[in-house]
């Protein structure tokens, strides 16, 4: 066998079963020699492989002023390796550590199926979140086999849910103002309590009354605020927000 001026190496596996390998990195011409009398000729040409595409289906779409809905078809002409969200931290929060909040659409690192094209159905309660409300940038990465990747890019509003309790809007109202760096944890904790006070009967109910102790016990834990998605004390406000503007209605729901 012969490849331009040079010889390549043969295995033989039986009678008429022959194996060799050849890395194939552009356009070849292999010539098969067979008893120095027959031979075979192979032009062989390198198909490029092109970058994924990606295509939306379904726009962006906020369902029920809480979650984020969009449908995205992805193909690629070998195979597509991994899609996935990303959604972008909003500038003001641009002091929180995460650059952005990730989702895997899909994922096939094994390569255990050809998967040429995709269709990824994306739908996300998102209005716990403490970037809720803001503005800022979707992307959906895709990528192939050998890590060539396209972006789409999307403006939207992240979802955030309207609150009719007075005071599970001002709950919320401190946890903003925590969040974004507008006011410290003691005076955080002071506004908090105040507000309790205030509606004292609140904590006659035992669902309140044990979210109440937790979150002021997440204020009282250290005067320093991780600025983070993932902090405890964010997710206790939101919760227990919630809690009390849907009263009997999230017991229901819980259950």
């Amino acid at each position: 066998m012969i490849e331009g001026d040079k010889k390549l190496e043969v295995k033989k596996n039986e009678k008429n079963n022959y194996e060799f390998s050849l890395l194939l990195d552009k356009d070849k011409n292999i010539i098969i020699n067979y008893a120095n009398k027959e031979h075979v000729v192979f032009d062989l040409s390198v198909v490029k492989d092109k970058k994924p595409k990606i295509e939306i289906l379904s726009a962006p779409n906020i369902v029920n002023e809480s979650s984020l809905s969009f449908i995205s078809k992805t193909t690629d002409d070998y195979g597509i390796k991994k899609i996935i969200l990303n959604i972008n931290r909003p500038i003001s929060f641009k002091h929180f550590e995460e650059e952005y909040l990730s989702f895997n659409l899909y994922l096939n690192e094994a390569m255990q199926q050809n998967t040429k094209l995709v269709e990824s159905y994306f739908y996300k309660y998102l209005a716990d979140i403490i970037w809720a409300g803001s503005d800022t940038y979707i992307e959906i990465i895709a990528s192939d086999f050998i890590n060539q990747s396209i972006k789409f890019s999307d403006r939207i509003k992240i979802p955030k849910k309207n609150f009719n309790n007075k005071t599970a809007t001002e709950i919320l109202k401190i946890r903003e103002k925590l969040a974004k760096n507008k006011i410290g944890k003691n005076e955080g904790k002071e506004d908090f309590t105040q507000l309790f006070n205030a509606n004292q009967y609140l904590l006659n109910d035992n669902n309140i009354r044990v979210i109440y102790k937790e979150t002021l016990n997440l204020f009282n834990d250290t005067n320093i605020i991780k600025f983070s998605l993932k902090n405890e004390l964010f997710k206790n406000l939101y919760i227990l927000a919630e809690v009390i503007d849907e009263g009997e209605f999230y017991q229901a729901k819980k259950n």
